[in-house]
């Protein structure tokens, strides 16, 4: 894709660099992208500017005369995601024509597709005439539109009407509210006497709502009003900016999950209400506006009953909703808003359909990542939107520099493109990830070169992240070597090594014979039966000292008869983990069997390595390294069983500050505390740390864990 700079697009259009920067700033274009400090003008930016200007040239309206999609800031609005939402679509879902906002509120988003054939749909009746007015493919006489408004604005009615009755002294003032029922019927009347097409009738409402948010005497919606303000705020419609739309554009005013089955389109757009508040109580006047059939109000805040429009989203059905409409969706690609608030202020705001929950529904649906806009350069101040919080934290735990209120992001599902099944770790490590993987790699970059994972230890992370070369990088030199000679041996030639050592020493094999064989029950255990000929076996491995087929077949044996399934060294390097209650299973061969393929197919190394011994020099900004060390105060064995200190927690903060200075991408998994331990050198590197993060919050046993990440 072409790009130009400002300055030579100024010049090209004939205008001043200022004019630019004026309409970005007041939400008239979309914002572009940036490199280097500077904006760079897509064609697609371009195009809108033109219109921008186009409009203005054909009604006579200044810039701050007029408005357009970007313009309203209502709950929810995804207004400042439109840009990058459109490069995520661009970069994920090549040459797409069609683009479907199934909650397409206000139309902000979809106005950042303008050029594609568009479907657009939201069930209250005020969205629904904003998307008529930006989207419909009908002409709109811009000129006609300009001088009817110039009429309403010259008018001082005095009669009162349905609304002065109802909200004139409340949501604004008596000769406001007069205006707005006047200004309400001439549209009505110039529509009904065909003077106006559907889109400029559109058009006139878009123009009357507006001006009636500018002069709302309202905190920011319409749940509730400011008692009487010191003055009341001016009325004065605008002209709306309007475009030549694709004709195969589409406006729907209906539930989302009924019309999902029944529409295709390349990519399409999820951002369902995020917690129990209903848009349809929030705006309630706009849409009795909207509609005008001048419904009887009741209350303080003189709402209409509005149960037909009450939504499933905003209620503890969201789930199940959110699993209907995700499964019914046809498209090559969703975008989908993840909740924005990890915290939240009371009941009413909390999220009635987690990240978790989103990504899992995605998931069954095809590959999922979570992206998130460019996080700004290292030294630049940390904005609250870059961050993430669990609701586990406690709120004076939390350095002043860190916020409660967040962004999400967005996940980027890829439909019918599953990624391998998950393949678990035939070795037993402590603080493995297996179980976590659903929460973890979704945050892991689609499109990376090489993939270390730095403390690997079982793999189960490595071998699950879908990289085109990995590298699994752990201390536990037995371990790396156990995975070496598996991947590099026939799988057959390894399992009858397994099976040699397990006959010839008269080991259990529940695996063949089953509990019953050797007069136990599977809660009583095999300890007794394999005791003494696991000593044996342990012996014999620890004073081997040449590393054949029959060494590592010998400790395999051993994790798999041992205690927990753990494998585990003394400080003078000798296996020690005494005799367990399990042999080698149909569970244990599964594994196995599966993890041996997993690898084999796979561009893996195993790397034996301290990461004190890692040079952050060799990386690349393509590479991606997953960091998942021991926790403090948990009692993870490292380095010959000493346990994960202070000094080594010093050091790899040591590490990812010199990785974040040459901005490598990386994803580390932490603990703020585990248990009644405090990482207090983690939090204090967090807090003061030049380099901005993100910080997802991650379920995890006993721990206050997080994924922190520097892109």
């Amino acid at each position: 894709m072409a790009y130009i700079g400002t300055s030579a697009l100024a010049k090209k259009l004939g205008i001043r660099c200022l004019r630019l920067y004026t309409l970005i700033r007041r939400g008239a274009v979309p914002v572009p992208a940036k490199a280097h400090g500077r904006y760079l003008w897509s064609e697609q930016d371009v195009l809108a500017v033109i219109r921008v200007l186009d409009a203005v040239h054909n009604t006579g309206v200044a810039g701050d005369e007029s408005f357009g999609p970007g313009d309203q800031r209502y709950y929810g609005s995804k207004a400042k995601w439109a840009s990058f939402l459109r490069r995520v679509a661009e970069a994920r879902c090549p040459g797409f024509q069609t683009f479907a906002d199934l909650f397409a509120g206000m139309g902000s988003v979809a106005a950042a597709f303008s050029d594609k054939a568009l479907i657009v749909n939201d069930l209250l009746e005020a969205a629904h005439v904003f998307l008529q007015a930006w989207f419909l493919p009908l002409p709109a006489d811009i000129s006609k539109i300009a001088r009817l408004i110039d009429t309403y604005n010259a008018c001082v009615p005095r009669q009162e009407n349905y609304v002065s009755e109802n909200f004139g002294g409340t949501y604004c003032s008596k000769e406001t509210a007069r205006k707005i029922g006047y200004v309400r019927e001439a549209i009505a009347a110039e529509r009904a006497q065909g003077q106006i097409n559907a889109r400029e009738e559109a058009a006139l409402l878009v123009s009357l709502l507006h001006a009636m948010d500018k002069a709302a005497n309202i905190y920011f919606h319409y749940d509730t009003y400011k008692k009487t303000p010191p003055a009341w705020p001016a009325f004065r419609l605008r002209v709306p900016r309007l475009g030549q739309n694709n004709p195969a554009n589409r406006v729907f005013h209906t539930d989302a999950n009924m019309l999902a089955p029944f529409i295709y389109a390349d990519v399409v757009y999820l951002d369902p209400p995020g917690d129990s508040r209903q848009y349809c109580d929030l705006y309630h006047l706009l849409d009795t506006i909207a509609k005008w059939e001048k419904p009887e109000v009741f209350g303080t805040a003189g709402k209409p009953d509005r149960t037909h429009l009450k939504s499933l989203y905003c209620r503890k059905e969201a789930p199940a909703a959110y699993a209907s409409l995700v499964g019914s969706v046809r498209s090559k690609l969703i975008l989908a808003s993840l909740p924005d608030k990890q915290v939240a202020r009371g009941k009413r705001s909390a999220p009635r359909i987690t990240t978790k929950e989103i990504l899992t529904i995605l998931a069954k649906k095809g590959e999922v990542r979570v992206v998130f806009p460019p996080l700004p350069k290292k030294r630049e101040v940390c904005k609250e939107t870059h961050l993430l919080f669990p609701d586990t934290f406690s709120h004076k735990t939390i350095p002043p520099k860190w916020k409660n209120h967040v962004d999400g992001g967005i996940a980027v599902c890829a439909t019918g493109k599953s990624g391998l099944p998950p393949v678990d770790s035939p070795i037993n490590f402590t603080g493995g990830k297996f179980r976590l993987l659903e929460q973890i790699l979704p945050y892991f970059p689609a499109c990376h070169g090489r993939f270390f994972d730095v403390f690997a230890g079982g793999c189960s992370v490595g071998i699950n992240a879908g990289a085109a070369h990995t590298v699994c990088v752990d201390a536990d030199a037995a371990v790396m070597g156990l995975f070496s000679t598996i991947r590099a041996c026939r799988k057959e030639e390894f399992f009858s090594a397994i099976l040699d050592v397990i006959q010839q020493n008269g080991l259990s094999l529940t695996l063949c014979r089953g509990y019953d064989a050797y007069g136990v029950t599977g809660e009583e255990g095999l300890a007794g039966i394999n005791r003494a000929a696991y000593r044996r076996i342990r012996q014999k491995f620890n004073a081997k000292t040449i590393r054949d087929i029959e060494y590592w077949a010998l400790l395999y044996v051993l994790i798999a008869y041992g205690y927990n399934n753990m494998p585990r060294f003394n400080a003078a390097g000798k296996f020690n983990v005494p005799v367990g209650k399990r042999d080698f299973n149909a569970s244990m061969a599964r594994k196995l069997d599966s993890f041996t393929n997993r690898i084999q197919s796979m561009d893996v190394q195993f790397v034996a390595k301290d990461f004190r011994d890692i040079d952050p020099l060799q990386f690349k900004p393509a590479d991606f390294l997953f960091l998942d060390p021991p926790y403090m105060g948990a009692g993870a064995y490292y380095n010959a069983n000493r346990g994960w200190r202070a000094k080594d927690e010093e050091d790899l903060m040591l590490l990812v500050s010199r990785l974040d200075a040459r901005s490598i991408p990386f994803a580390l998994f932490g603990a703020l505390s585990f248990e009644k331990t405090q990482n207090t050198i983690l939090q204090s590197w967090l807090s003061q740390s030049s380099a901005p993060h993100r910080i997802v919050p991650i379920r995890a046993e006993n721990a206050r864990a997080v994924l922190i990440l520097n892109y």
